[in-house]
């Protein structure tokens, strides 16, 4: 099986790839760092005018893609949205939102693809105060996964959202972020106090499980691991 994920140098993507490996399959990742253990081109995913390129180099000799994860993305900094600028903004939303709408052009035009799966966020449904940026972009490839399902004329396309997982964006929401000015993050500082967020590995092994699986439900639809 052929394998694309994008993020593929840490946290969520890295333990995907890592999986993904062991069971045989052939994986194609993109990402910023150079991996070297899966067939890999290095990409910031940020500057729009080099991903299809880079798409060229890394896919050119593979004529189908059965599972596609778009994992890569930014939380960006927890603070107001009256705060953040339209250059930070545009930013968030080309990184999370307009290079997956360029990568998956991209392969509806040039590749067979099977299924495509965004990595979501419960912010795509319920922002909290301060996740201004992260929730906006959540939730348009969230809509946008959803207008692909009535508009490609191949693939599947799903927004999972994994749960809370035990990566460097936990880290800084719970060490660097305001607890008095945004009061949500102490929800996840007793989630992680309390062994509640699952490690990257783990929430690979699940969500590698789960794709087969997704074919079952409405093509465009969003489901949250954590209420299956």
């Amino acid at each position: 099986m052929n394998v694309f994920i994008t993020g593929v140098s840490s946290g969520l993507g890295k333990s995907l790839m890592e999986e993904y490996i062991k069971a045989g399959h052939n994986v194609y990742g993109l990402s910023r760092n150079v991996v070297k253990e899966c067939n890999h081109v290095s990409c910031d995913l940020g500057k729009l005018q080099t991903v299809e390129s880079k798409l060229d180099e890394l896919l050119k000799p593979v004529s189908n893609i059965d599972v596609v994860i778009l994992n890569a993305g930014m939380l960006g900094e927890i603070k107001l949205f009256q705060e953040w600028s339209l250059n930070e903004l545009t930013e968030i939303m080309n990184l999370n939102v307009w290079s997956n709408k360029i990568i998956i052009d991209w392969l509806l035009a040039n590749k067979k693809i099977k299924q495509v799966v965004s990595i979501s966020s419960g912010a795509s449904e319920h922002t909290y105060k301060g996740w201004s940026g992260y929730s906006l972009s959540k939730s348009a490839l969230r809509m946008m996964m959803d207008v692909y399902s009535k508009d490609a004329n191949n693939g599947h396309f799903m927004s999972v959202a994994p749960g809370l997982i035990n990566t460097s964006m936990q880290d800084y929401l719970c060490n660097r972020v305001d607890r008095i000015k945004f009061p949500i993050i102490d929800k996840f500082i007793d989630a992680r106090n309390n062994n509640l967020i699952e490690s990257s590995e783990v929430i690979a092994i699940k969500l590698i499980k789960l794709i087969p699986q997704l074919k079952e439900f409405e093509n465009g639809s969003f489901i949250d691991m954590r209420k299956l």
